[in-house]
């Protein structure tokens, strides 16, 4: 007798049930259930089903309990793969389990598929633990696949998943800082190398990844020149030039109102003279107001403005600090209003360098 199964109590006839005599059609899987606990999967015959099935009249067991009947038979799977491969007598008692609940071969394929990749899965996971794949680790998941007798298809899916999971995991802890060093590439290579697979990394993902490689060269490699149209001293190097609009604080009066005491008092018919004081008041407050557009550049002695109207320039020794945004900074100069760049792209890039720049000034 088979120990996967076990015998379940069937549930209680309701008051209509008992008075129209029906049974509660649920017991139908728990009957089918207890018949297949009772003795070997070998030694049941479908007509015993058929028999204890025909007191639910007008039912479609099979059918209207689909999930249950199907959940009975992953469970004798799970029990035939408890070794991680398949025997003859197992096949032969799937085989004649499958025709006992009036399973389908689609229905059977798709569950052999579900609990066969779980089982590979963790066979995949348990061989690359040490995020490598040698030729031991090899042949044990090929012999697994073909106990399992999981399809190339399924067994090549199962393990470029398994891969991604482990990719993923490196980039997202290799990340963490928001930078990407040259010794964490290599590492992701060599990683990809041990799998011995080629990634197929998504454009975003490409990009987002190449911006922090950026970063960790602007903040401990050399810093690359640019060429500019513009006059540099003899011992300046220009690193950054983009497109930005120049803001600073100013004072704005929005209105006036008058204030103080005030009567009016009659003097003839339509005639009032007005009596008391009027006292102007100025309503003002500081608003980011927008002073030109035009061309920024940032060198290794100054932050150069290029625009429309006029030219600003800050020298290095002047700056007290920054304040970057999504897509600006605000300088802090020794004296003097405070300007705010928006910039048109690369407001990282420029922070960065300007950081870098303050620290080697």
């Amino acid at each position: 007798m088979t120990q996967v199964f076990k015998t379940r109590p069937l549930k209680a006839q309701t008051f209509f049930q008992k008075l129209f005599r029906k049974h509660p059609p649920e017991n139908a899987v728990v009957e089918i259930q207890n018949l297949l606990a009772s003795k070997p999967i070998l030694d049941v015959r479908r007509y015993e089903i058929s028999q204890l099935l025909d007191k639910y009249k007008n039912a479609n067991i099979f059918r209207i309990f689909k999930s249950d009947i199907e959940a009975l038979y992953k469970r004798y799977l799970e029990h035939c793969l408890r070794d991680k491969a398949f025997s003859e007598k197992d096949l032969e008692e799937l085989q004649h389990l499958k025709k006992l609940l009036n399973l389908t071969d689609k229905d059977v394929k798709a569950l052999h598929e579900e609990v066969t990749k779980e089982i590979y899965r963790e066979g995949v996971d348990e061989a690359l633990a040490d995020k490598r794949l040698d030729e031991q680790e090899r042949d044990f998941l090929e012999k697994l696949q073909q106990d399992l007798k999981l399809p190339d298809e399924v067994a090549n899916a199962v393990y470029v998943e398994a891969c991604k999971a482990l990719i993923n995991k490196f980039l997202i802890k290799a990340t963490e800082d928001k930078r990407l060093s040259p010794e964490e590439d290599a590492e992701f290579e060599m990683l990809c190398k041990n799998l011995g697979i080629n990634p197929q990394i998504e454009p975003h993902t490409k990009a987002f990844l190449d911006r922090l490689r950026l970063y960790w060269l602007i903040e401990n490699a050399e810093l690359p020149a640019q060429q500019v149209n513009i006059k540099l001293y003899k011992s300046e190097t220009c690193y950054f030039e983009g497109t930005a609009d120049w803001y600073e604080l100013r004072t704005v009066t929005k209105r006036i109102n008058y204030a103080g005491v005030g009567a009016r008092v009659r003097i003839a018919k339509g005639v009032y003279y007005r009596v008391g004081t009027v006292a102007p008041q100025r309503i003002t407050s500081e608003e980011l107001t927008s002073i030109d557009y035009g061309t920024l550049y940032l060198t290794n002695k100054r932050v150069i403005f290029m625009g429309s109207k006029r030219n600003f320039t800050i020298r290095m020794e002047r700056i007290l600090g920054f304040t970057p945004y999504g897509d600006g900074v605000e300088i802090e100069k020794d004296a003097g209003r405070n300007p705010v760049l928006k910039l048109y792209g690369d407001a990282d890039i420029f922070c960065l360098m300007l950081s870098r720049l303050l620290k080697d000034a």
